[in-house]
């Protein structure tokens, strides 16, 4: 970025001046626009290196992944799930397969036994 102060394109010709300025302004935003770019494109590669990186499953908790702050893996697919179209179809493909039975079947578990009396309650009257 520019850091010369806007008050130093002045000169003898207002206009040589404020057009210094502007050029400068867009040779900036430009540069800006290019590098947001190529970091759209690179970081996604960046972030699944991270994850692959991923051994052991309490790693998948540990806050590890830094986009000015740390995150998890597991609030990342959070956040995907609720943003982003591409993520929550992976996400539902995968849960609906026979991998994720285990998955399925201790979340059933914990559930059921945090909301017992509410779901057997609504079960009876329903049925």
């Amino acid at each position: 970025m520019n850091a010369r102060h806007p008050l130093s394109y002045i000169t003898a010709d207002p206009v040589v001046g404020a057009t210094d300025f502007d050029d400068d302004r867009e040779a900036e935003q430009d540069a800006h626009e290019a590098m947001l770019a190529e970091a759209e494109q690179q970081t996604p590669l960046i972030v699944l290196a991270q994850l692959q990186a991923l051994k052991q499953p309490g790693d998948w908790l540990r806050p590890s992944i830094s986009a000015g702050a740390l995150s998890s893996p597991d609030e990342i697919l959070c956040d995907a799930i609720q943003h982003d179209d591409a993520s929550r179809d992976a996400y539902a493909e995968l849960m609906t397969s026979p991998a994720a039975q285990r998955l399925r079947q201790s979340m059933a578990e914990w559930f059921g036994r945090k909301h017992a009396m509410a779901i057997y309650t609504e079960r009876a009257a329903a049925g």
